[in-house]
């Protein structure tokens, strides 16, 4: 993310990058191509051996981009997904960050935008470098399975599955951050799988996993903010790597402990650079705002409230909200804006749409309308009085709760997308994660949408095309 930062500035003429008199797209794709020359060289050292499956699964890859080499980005006029990425990396290109401070700056990770602007200064299609990096992970992932001496020809399988699951060209076409979260997915279990099959061996192939996953670790955690679902997995390789190596735990210390080490620093300077670049420009040391401790206090404290009307999906419940008003002179604010998100209207629409709950603010839906409702008074003037605001919300309902004035829940488990789990849950979570698994096989009611370029806003497919260099397409959702 460094480099991603010394790129830009040179972009603005901001170092003596730019008196080499190279234009700036192709001293990106130097840089490129000459980080890409040891990954390939690595790779062939891993697949020594398995000559034949890295030339297949080459193959397969290059047919998947082949298949999906004439599609294109999808446009959509939707201000606070797609939408939202596209306006960061203009900003970034303009080198103003990330823009003015209003309730939309820091709402999303910078992260994937940063790539974008990134991949519009190169000038590659968009689509084509998203599939790219997936197509390169499934490949680090096939040889991260040798390592650990998986056969041939599950490996081969494997690789199959991942490179032509259509859901893998799904993502790909849109400028959502899930087109490279998946791709980092994979990388980080690429990582955990060679670090297994290599600590013992060469210290080469060992170095080259450990920065695989610290990499994808450090950008996979700050992408989206549900990087926190990977330490599981993380902990179960640790613990294996431990348990696989106890009787010789002496002479390999070094090695399992900069598997400890090594990534969760990559994760921790990543997110120090970006939370002092949001200090330097908004005055609040957060990567984003779903990261900020008072507003994450103030959700957990919203969800916990009028507990007998939790129901699911519903994370702030509308006793709940009542109950809030009463016991907080701040959060009665924003009474007046939430009271017009009922039935089907405002914030209510896409929940009473999608999941028939038409009287509730349903999902992070009911992010969207608190956050919303905060800047109708003027809370978002800076990140510093959103910040505050919030703290004084989650300030006087714990004071309420604490002091006995309103029933609450003492199960801290809530956030600001789901009430907090109870055991009467547990059925309906499992049957939703069979439900999940299945589209894996079932796809579901799955189709892109048709194109239908005549609908769409001029000025929006320019704005598209100075960063995705694709002409879009239109989501039958989202047209404007």
């Amino acid at each position: 993310m460094y480099i991603c930062g010394y790129l830009l500035r040179a972009y603005h003429g901001d170092t003596n990058i730019v008196k080499t008199g190279m234009p700036l797209e192709s001293w990106i794709k130097s840089i490129v191509y000459h980080m890409f020359r040891p990954f390939r060289n690595i790779l062939s050292q891993l697949f020594a051996s398995d000559k034949g499956l890295l030339m297949t699964c080459v193959a397969l890859s290059v047919l998947s981009l082949y298949l999906n080499w004439k599609s294109s980005i999808f446009t959509l006029g939707g201000p606070h997904d797609s939408l939202r990425y596209i306006g960061m990396a203009e900003t970034i290109l303009k080198g103003e960050w990330l823009g003015e401070y209003n309730n939309m700056t820091l709402i999303r990770s910078p992260v994937y935008s940063l790539a974008l602007a990134l991949n519009s200064l190169a000038g590659w299609r968009l689509h084509v470098f998203q599939q790219t990096i997936y197509l390169s992970s499934v490949l680090l992932l096939v040889a991260a399975l040798r390592t650990v001496h998986v056969a041939r020809w599950r490996a081969l399988i494997i690789c199959l599955l991942c490179v032509f699951h259509p859901l893998t060209f799904y993502c790909t076409n849109f400028v959502v951050s899930e087109a490279l979260y998946v791709s980092l997915t994979t990388g980080v279990m690429a990582g955990c799988f060679g670090i297994l099959g290599t600590y013992k061996g060469s210290m080469i192939p060992y170095c080259f996993w450990l920065i695989i996953l610290s990499l994808s670790s450090a950008l996979f955690w700050h992408i989206r903010p549900e990087g926190v679902w990977i330490i599981p997995f993380y902990a179960v390789c640790f613990g294996f790597l431990l348990w696989d190596c106890k009787s010789r735990l002496r002479s390999f210390w070094v090695r399992v402990s900069a598997l400890l080490i090594i990534p969760i620093f990559a994760v921790l300077l990543l997110g120090n650079y970006l939370a002092s670049l949001n200090e330097k420009h908004y005055g609040i040391r957060v990567t984003n705002e779903l990261a900020e401790s008072n507003f994450i206090n103030a959700f957990n404290w919203l969800t916990r409230l009028a507990p007998d009307s939790s129901r699911p999906y519903v994370p702030v419940s509308k006793k709940a909200m009542e109950n809030a008003y009463e016991v907080s002179d701040h959060f009665a604010l924003l009474k007046p804006y939430l009271s017009q998100q009922t039935n089907g209207r405002g914030w209510t629409k896409f929940g009473c749409e999608w999941m028939g709950i038409c009287n509730e603010l349903a999902g992070g839906w009911t992010v969207w309308a608190i956050r919303d409702a905060v800047a109708s008074i003027g809370a978002y003037s800076s990140g510093v009085s959103a910040s505050r605001f919030y703290g004084s919300v989650a300030r006087e309902i714990r004071e309420a709760c604490t002091g006995g004035k309103i029933s609450y829940t003492k199960n801290p488990t809530g956030n600001f997308l789901a009430p907090p789990v109870r055991l009467t849950d547990v059925p309906r979570i499992l049957i939703s994660s069979v439900r999940v698994l299945s589209l894996a096989f079932t796809f579901g009611d799955f189709a892109l949408q048709p194109e239908d370029s005549d609908r769409l806003n001029p000025d929006l497919v320019k704005r598209y095309q100075e960063i995705t260099h694709e002409i879009g397409r239109a989501s039958c959702r989202e047209r404007v």
